[in-house]
């Protein structure tokens, strides 16, 4: 228990470090809201006490001085509130701003090759989800010590200063509450792990039916109504493991009300004795009991607050700790030789949850300023031997070396400050021309223009007025009241973005296919201009495309089947010969 209310003392420092100033204030705002509330139940037991007083022939400033004084303390206690309610609206911004940004920062910092990991991804799901919760969670806490423990410290002692006996009507009030909330977390919280994968694919399925980017082979294929109830599905098992969690909690909730009006009872019988024997004034027993609602909702407020919400959003917040704290390799500096090229030794690389190794005992060396091709068979782990040589991945056996440098002991951003790439599944980021292409770029270029035109000239982009109206401030984006723009076009900024990018090793990972063969020969042949000095892999299933290269690489099953140039390869008959000749078929 002590463990799961340590995470909201962690996220209420970050909230006191990030904001000490509009903290503080909420804060303040708090306790005079609850200092508010006693002060207007002494100012109502004054204002009774003085009406027998009026009545017996005092003069009416006997009243009207406690009635004043009842509306200044009411006027206070709604400044107070507002002023509260005021400093949380806009700290939120900035607090839930801050937090996000930890997570994305330590996404940025996690391996790749977790996030084809589903127990990562139920977790970064878990703490997005956390953040919000968490600090709403963490919000209530701040409200129950500054708010609540004030407001009942303090009728505590207003009570006690009335009549030592009026002490218990805190207890009458708080026990049912109390006996009502206790189980609530352990209820949220095994639903919440059952619920955080159903979430994620529920969360995809909306975007299917929903994304721009998937609408049009879903509608033409016919396939929306499947993942509309795939969606549907997902969104009543969640209902389900929810509902079956308050069913729980109502079912207890419900028998324990009984305790809350017996406490009631035996609120109302205490005032009246204690009136009876005269030991409370009729405006003491005026002002308790017309407060005796107001107790009861604050009672039951906060314990609710501080048991249920608190305690099922405190999953929340342990997920977002969780994700936050999860360990880091700490992976020694490294400096960059672009004269050692890449290396792979004994090289095995298999992805998480699966038997079989996508990559098996490969051993390679690609001299600096090389182009090498890798070709292959679907699934013979051409992109995936890519992504080892660019340092995304590390094997699981062997070593990879990327300039000289170990991928598995030096920091990922040694390696990748020093590369390029354009993957086949390249991002159309909702942007103008100019960041879509100069996003990539890892040096300030006081010539921008002037390299912005020589780049898309090199990746054939055709920058002009009937295609980007505004030039490279064109908006690509017809959400955004920009452009839409063709696959070719798309993928032309793509290799514009990679090539923008200075590099010593360039990795192209089929970024042609949406181009026709003529313009892709005129490209390829283009960027091993561009690439002379440089170390430059290309992935194609165009074996005319490989051609170009130094040397290609013939993958089979995650092991190399041959290498030679196009020429050597074609004369050995192998499976690079067969590849080629099936293709060529297809153009006589």
């Amino acid at each position: 228990m002590k463990k799961k209310y340590l995470v909201f003392r962690r996220m209420i420092f970050d909230m006191f470090r990030i904001s000490p100033g509009m903290t503080t204030l909420y804060c303040l705002f708090d306790v005079l809201h609850a200092g508010g509330y006693i002060l207007v139940m002494l100012c109502t037991e004054k204002l009774f006490d003085s009406v027998p007083l009026l009545a017996a022939g005092s003069p009416l400033s006997v009243s009207l001085r406690p009635l004043l004084f009842l509306i200044m303390a009411t006027v206070f206690f709604e400044i107070a509130n507002s002023l509260s309610n005021f400093h949380i609206e806009h700290l939120s911004p900035k607090i839930l701003s801050h937090f996000y940004k930890r997570i994305y920062i330590k996404a940025s910092h996690i391996s790749p090759i977790d996030y084809e990991r589903p127990e990562f991804l139920d977790m970064l799901n878990k703490a997005l989800q956390g953040v919000e919760y968490g600090f709403f969670a963490s919000s209530l806490i701040l409200m129950v010590f500054t708010f609540y423990v004030p407001y009942f410290i303090l009728l505590g002692v207003y009570l006690q200063h009335i009549s030592p006996i009026l002490i218990l009507i805190v207890l009458l009030i708080f026990t049912p509450v109390i006996l009502g909330q206790v189980i609530r977390f352990r209820l949220f919280s095994e639903a919440e792990d059952a619920i955080a994968p159903i979430r994620r694919a529920t969360d995809y399925y909306e975007q299917v039916v929903c994304n721009r980017k998937f609408f049009k082979e879903t509608r033409i294929l016919g396939i929306v109504n499947h993942f509309m109830q795939l969606y549907q599905d997902g969104v009543i098992l969640i209902n389900q493991k929810t509902l079956t969690a308050e069913k729980k909690h109502i079912r207890i909730d419900a028998a324990l009300r009984l305790f809350t009006i017996g406490g009631y009872i035996g609120i109302l019988l205490m005032l009246v004795n204690s009136l009876i024997q005269k030991v409370i004034s009729p405006g003491a027993f005026s002002a308790v009991f017309a407060s005796v609602n107001m107790m009861y909702a604050l009672a039951e407020e906060m314990v609710t607050m501080f048991s249920g919400q608190i305690t099922q959003y405190a999953v929340s917040i342990q997920n977002y700790h969780s994700f936050i704290d999860l360990p880091e390799n700490a992976k020694e500096e490294g400096s960059f030789d672009k004269t050692k090229g890449i290396t792979l030794d004994n090289v095995h690389f298999s992805y998480p949850n699966t038997q079989t190794e996508t990559i098996r005992g490969i051993s390679l060396k690609i001299q600096p300023g090389e182009t090498v091709a890798i070709v292959g068979e679907n699934g013979a782990g051409k992109s995936t031997l890519a992504k080892l040589m660019l340092g995304l991945y590390v094997p699981d056996r062997g070593t990879v070396r990327i300039g000289g440098l170990d991928s598995e002991k030096v920091a990922s951003r040694c390696i990748y400050q020093n590369c390029a790439a354009v993957f086949q599944d390249y991002q159309h980021y909702l942007t103008t021309l100019e960041e879509n292409i100069t996003i990539s770029s890892n040096n300030s270029c006081y010539n921008m223009l002037v390299r912005l035109n020589h780049v898309c000239e090199r990746a054939k982009l055709l920058v002009n007025s009937d295609s980007f109206p505004q030039g490279f401030s064109t908006m690509l984006s017809r959400e955004f009241g920009g452009v839409d723009l063709s696959g070719g076009q798309w993928q032309r900024i793509a290799i514009a973005r990679g090539i923008f990018r200075e590099h010593d090793i360039i990795v192209l990972d089929e970024p042609t296919s949406a181009i026709d063969p003529i313009e892709e020969s005129l490209m390829y042949q283009n960027f091993k201009e561009i690439s002379e000095g440089k170390t430059a892999i290309i992935i194609t299933h165009r074996l005319g495309a490989a051609r170009i290269a130094d040397r290609i690489i013939v993958l089979k099953d995650g092991i190399i089947d041959d290498i030679g140039t196009h020429e050597e390869l074609i004369n050995k008959g192998g499976v690079y010969s067969e590849m080629y000749r099936t293709q060529a078929q297809w153009y006589e």
